[in-house]
């Protein structure tokens, strides 16, 4: 190879004793400057390109330098904060190191996820060593970067394979590598270390960068940014190599991709960033196009990373000074070629602008727009509105390059040109920062775009400080007014030196509406920094949580919010006077850190009183964080309240012309604070007080006839002592219509469509969320692939309900394929299914309608399930992905009592292991009946179950023996006879959702430790801990809560040999996924070995793990049936051996 013409030059500024200056972000630690110089060398080599070239050239390099050193703001306080990752140690080592021979790689092998992880890891090591060696002039920097360069030099060009999305994870760690590459190729140390040198750049790129990228990155064909991440690599790895066609292919294919088989899902800028004057659902033209941003009907996280990988591929062409045509994409020195920002009238900017104004909490208009397109042109699906999956989440945004290139280097106006991007970028994080109470990294970021910082160009100085993003201030402390939207009303953000940042809301009777944006909770119980000057009521949405606030006379308390916080909230603010509301922080630990004052679920919410007689009511509100001091709004004109005690009362009350009048009732602590509504109505006399007592109820409505019942003995009660009880016993009697009235319970709810509100009745279902999902009219909202069991859902109303429908309502979410065939079954146990509908779903993102059999529209069943029959080929690639996926499910029908007289039916067994018996084992059954029973028939698993009923008929224990174990879950049938001698419906499920798997019998069980050894492949993860044996013996020692993890990820196994001359048949697998990874089971298999070294599959991979559930493999999954003296599971994926617990049942020869 020809050594390239080079020039060196010592950087501009000596760095040796000069002090740290500017203004910085508190409590950052420093980056430290060496008084080392480094050497640059700048050339241009045969091909054309410039070096340093990977999207930092020498001048960025030299201002970068030259500003860190000076202390001047921005870079100082990025530089500081890079310093502090783990990445940036002297320390730090490799991944990818043999441990017992430091010089050499641990593999040679780039086939699989689990090298791959390597290969990211010790990209961002090299990366951000090399950075910090061009910033400092530490040569052991550049030592570290050398040697992670040097080892994956060493890499078999031979044994590249693809895996699993190689794609998409491989482009941004052979960015970074190559980027590392280039800057040590490009630099030398003062002292003349760790030299870069043309062995190394040649076996460099022939053994790691070009394998790469013909294995992984030389596709056109992929969807969406799943196009741009492996050509992140390809086109770095084309500078770093001096590849004229690779880059210039990867040039085109990054702004137009013309050769793309599907225009749909292209990557491209020009159609990801699609100019739209069409609605490509309809084929109507638009009076007026737009920049849409097409992935953004998938989800903006995906949306997120087209952008990220927009500017660093914009980068990388600019430093190479490319220009392009402006309509082909294809680079060209022609008067009209203009830049890759600039390509397309500035497409980049236009599609950032308008993702950030959706994240932002606007609604931008969205036409519906091709993602599928055949190469004849016919559309195959379209994105119908963009998705709110991942709305307001600033986590990975790192596109800010684009501001400080249109405002320093363009001198553009962004406030006008892209106000919404301006926006964000006031906004966005610091590079370090707190996000769901964790300390995260845009550096760091899997996906890249977090050195942005590293391109602000010299001109930027004069603004300084006042491009530091706000930091964030804390774990658990959110600054809204940081991160927040005005949508509506008077609102602003203030700002005083003394305190935080906080909204200040003039509220009214027109809503004040504000987004607020990535400020997620984990935490359940969550507390917002209220300040009013009266009450008000504040909605969060979506949710529609509704929070009276309570008045603070002017200071600031706590209000704790239940239901957690997510990416994009709107608080909306509401007061019937003028009422000035101040939202501070947001508190994510007040459940450990505030004991506010309570308003317990058994308060009550309604009184009700007769004129003239003495009313006395305690809202009940609790506290533990001080003396309450209690208030109250709205309060009728003879009432008052006792601020020691909250009691409100009246000598004398007198009835309102409303009827019932809402009271705010509110107590605080001195710190927290809590508001709630009451309701205080006074009858004119006790019959018109029994009537307001009883409003709520609907004479033509049908209600669940144990609830009416109870109604009505409430209500008969107080009719019988309308003139015979005294004022006192009266006032209990109205108490008691007043509970029996608000549980009152619709049978049959309904939805503003007609169809059955069925989401609050479902006791039991696999959807994995809440069943509201399924009915909120948002497709954006669906039930994941990796919940469904077998392609199916099942939803259960219990054994007092169940559902009689005359049709159903599905709806897929974007892959229509993955809800296409499904069809519904009824059934009336959980065990035997009916299929209900003869039509199934069709291959639409339409909300479908199918009908049920008509002669079963009368029947009624408690479970439902939607089974997905018959995978479709998806519209993207046309491959069947065995998927299932569920957005809408609306039942039209009713819902009807089943006549169940048990209360209690809970299965259980002491020889049971983690929820799994074996045949011989004992299981239990637990019963209890409403109504008393002459006897009972109870059936376990097939088997007639001993019962003992207790003398009074309404309790009973039964127990059985399990036989032939048969797989599954232990059935059970149990029938009563009443006093009567009339029979109960029998019921085939439990009560309390309690379950017993069954499986393998215990004398055909492979006594691991026993009859045969298991070793596991490695030692116990991190390294350090239990060895290869003790690690294994952890999935065999009947204890769920212990599990094997391994420091192997990918192709991990355990390893099991029987005992001399022993050979086993496997006949059953059962194996216990670790519960917090559980997916992490799925492609395991057994394999057996005759030799030891030559391994067999002997079953199928296991699929659909889930957590606390066994997985099996037996029946027709096992392979073979023959004998073998070593046995393996294994799994080829990164599972890292996260297995519980191992049964193996088989026959055992000797």
């Amino acid at each position: 190879m020809s050594r390239p013409r080079r020039r060196a030059f010592l950087a501009a500024t000596a760095l040796a004793g000069l002090g740290i200056a500017g203004t910085r972000i508190p409590a950052r630690a420093e980056i430290t400057i060496t008084d080392s110089d480094v050497i640059f060398h700048e050339f241009t080599s045969d091909a054309g390109f410039a070096h340093p070239g990977i999207s930092l050239t020498a001048d960025a390099l030299r201002n970068l330098r030259t500003q860190v050193a000076a202390g001047a703001e921005p870079w100082h306080s990025y530089a500081s904060q890079l310093a502090q990752s783990s990445r940036a140690g002297l320390t730090t080592a490799p991944r990818n190191r043999d441990g017992a021979d430091p010089g050499r790689p641990r593999t040679t092998v780039f086939a699989s996820r689990g090298t791959n992880s390597l290969f990211i890891e010790d990209a961002l090591i090299a990366y951000t060593q090399a950075v910090m060696f061009v910033i400092t002039g530490e040569p052991r920097h550049r030592a570290n970067a050398m040697e992670i360069i040097g080892l994956w030099a060493q890499m078999d060009p031979s044994a590249f394979g693809t895996f699993p999305d190689a794609h998409i994870h491989t482009g941004v760690p052979m960015q970074r590598m190559a980027t590392a590459a280039e800057l040590l190729r490009c630099t030398s140390a003062a002292d003349g270390t760790a030299e870069w040198t043309a062995p190394l750049h040649e076996e460099f790129g022939e053994n790691l960068v070009r394998p790469v990228i013909e294995t992984f990155q030389s596709s056109n064909d992929h969807f969406m940014n799943q196009h741009t991440y492996p050509l992140l690599g390809a086109m770095a790895g084309a500078i770093l190599l001096d590849d004229r066609g690779l880059y210039e292919r990867s040039v085109e294919w990054a702004t137009v991709n013309a050769t793309a088989k599907d225009q749909g899902f292209n990557g491209a800028v020009a159609r990801l960033f699609r100019w739209v004057d069409r609605d490509d659902l309809t084929g109507e033209p638009l009076a007026q196009g737009r920049v849409q941003h097409v992935e953004m009907g998938r989800d903006q996280a995906h949306g997120c990373g087209d952008l990220n990988n927009a500017w660093e591929l914009a980068r990388m062409m600019m430093a190479q000074g490319t220009r392009v045509d402006p309509v082909a994409g294809t680079v060209s020195e022609a008067a009209d070629a203009v830049g890759p920002y600039e390509f397309g009238d500035d497409r980049i900017l236009a599609a950032a602008d308008y993702f950030w104004s959706f994240m932002l909490g606007h609604d931008p208009e969205w036409t519906p727009v091709a993602y599928a397109i055949s190469p004849d042109g016919t559309i195959r699906d379209t994105y119908r509105r963009i998705s709110p999956s991942y709305r307001g989440r600033f986590l990975t945004a790192n596109f800010w390059d684009l501001v400080t290139y249109y405002r320093y280097e363009r001198g553009e106006e962004l406030s006008t040109k892209a106000p919404h991007l301006d926006a964000a970028f006031r906004m966005r994080f610091e590079d370090r920062f707190h996000y769901r109470g964790g300390l995260t990294s845009a550096w760091e970021n899997v996906d890249g775009g977090g050195d942005f910082w590293l391109h602000i160009p010299a001109a930027a100085a004069a603004d300084g400080a006042s491009l530091l993003p706000r930091p964030t201030p804390g774990a658990a402390e959110i600054h809204l007014a940081d991160r927040c939207t005005v949508l509506a009303g008077d609102v602003d953000i203030a700002r005083p030196s003394a305190e935080a940042p906080h909204l200040s809301i003039h509220a009214g009777r027109e809503p004040s509406r504000v987004a607020v944006l990535s400020a997620s909770s984990p935490q359940d119980l969550v507390a917002l920094r209220v300040r009013t000057d009266g009450t008000a009521l504040l909605r969060v949405l979506p949710g529609d949580r509704a929070v009276p606030l309570p008045d603070t006379d002017g200071q600031w308390r706590m209000v704790a919010l239940s239901g957690g916080f997510a990416d994009h909230q709107e608080l909306e603010v509401t007061a019937t006077g003028r009422v000035q509301v101040d939202i501070g922080p947001l508190r994510t630990d007040a459940a450990t850190t505030l004991t506010p004052p309570v308003i317990p679920a058994d308060a009550p919410r309604r009184v009700i009183g007769v004129a003239g007689v003495p009313l006395r009511i305690d809202p009940g509100i609790q506290g533990s964080g001080g003396q309450l001091v209690h208030a109250a709004a709205f309060l009728p004109s003879w009432a008052r309240i006792d601020p020691a005690t909250g009691v409100i009362s009246g000598d004398r009350p007198r009835p309102d012309s409303g009827g019932l009048t809402s009271v705010i009732v509110q107590a605080e602590d001195g710190t927290s604070a809590v508001a709630g509504t009451l309701e205080i109505g006074v009858g004119a006399n006790r019959r018109a007080a029994l009537e307001l007592a009883a409003t709520g109820h609907d004479p033509q409505a049908d209600y669940v006839s144990w609830s009416l019942a109870a109604w009505q003995a409430r209500v008969d009660a107080a009719e019988e002592a309308l003139g015979s009880a005294d004022d006192a016993d009266f006032a209990v009697l109205l108490a008691d219509v007043v509970a029996a009235t608000a549980a009152l319970e619709l049978l049959s709810p309904r939805l503003e469509d007609g169809s059955l509100d069925y989401a609050g009745l479902v006791t039991a279902s696999t959807l994995g969320m809440p069943p509201t999902a399924m009915t909120d009219g948002d497709p954006g909202t669906f039930a994941w692939y990796g919940m469904a069991q077998d392609l199916t859902h099942t939803i259960e109303f219990g054994p007092d309900f169940a559902v009689r429908a005359e049709a159903f309502s599905l709806q897929s979410n974007i892959f229509a394929d993955r809800l296409a065939t499904s069809i519904v079954l009824g059934s009336p146990d959980g065990a035997t299914w009916t299929r209900l509908t003869p039509g199934a779903a069709e291959l639409t993102q339409d909300l479908q309608r199918l009908e049920v059999d008509p002669a079963l529209r009368g029947t009624a069943f408690t479970a439902l399930r939607i089974h997905l029959t018959d995978p479709q080929p998806d519209v993207l690639y046309g491959i069947v992905r065995n998927l299932m996926e569920i957005a809408e499910l609306r039942i039209h029908g009713e819902r009807v009592e089943t006549g169940n007289v048990f209360e209690t039916i809970a299965l259980s067994s002491e020889d049971a292991l983690a929820g799994k018996v074996r045949a011989g084992d004992v299981v239990r059954c637990e019963v209890r009946s409403r109504v008393p029973l002459a006897a009972l028939d109870v059936r376990l698993h097939g088997a007639e179950a001993e019962v003992e009923l207790d003398a009074d008929g309404l309790g009973a224990v039964a127990t059985a023996v399990i036989g032939d174990a048969g797989g599954g879950r232990v059935s059970l049938e149990v029938t009563g006879t009443r006093e009567d001698g009339t029979a109960t419906p029998t019921l085939r499920s439990t009560t309390d959702g309690s379950s017993l798997q069954v499986g393998g019998a215990a004398e055909r069980q492979l006594r691991l430790g026993e009859d045969a050894s298991i070793v596991a492949s490695a030692p116990q993860w991190p390294g350090g801990g239990l060895d290869e044996t003790a690690v294994a013996a952890l999935v065999h020692d009947r204890d769920p809560e212990t599990f094997a993890d391994l420091t192997q990820g990918a192709g991990a196994f355990f390893r099991i040999d029987l005992e001399a001359g022993a050979r086993c048949v496997p006949e059953e697998i059962w194996m216990l996924p670790r519960a917090s990874h559980p997916q992490r089971l799925d492609g395991t298999r057994l394999q057996g070995s005759a030799d030891g070294q030559t391994w067999q599959d002997l079953t199928d991979p296991v699929a659909g793990a889930r957590a606390g559930t066994w997985s099996s493999l037996r029946g027709e999954e096992i392979l073979s049936a023959q004998a073998w003296p070593h046995l393996r599971l294994i799994n080829d994926t990164g599972w890292n051996g996260n297995l519980a617990e191992l049964e193996i049942y088989g026959q055992v020869q000797r």
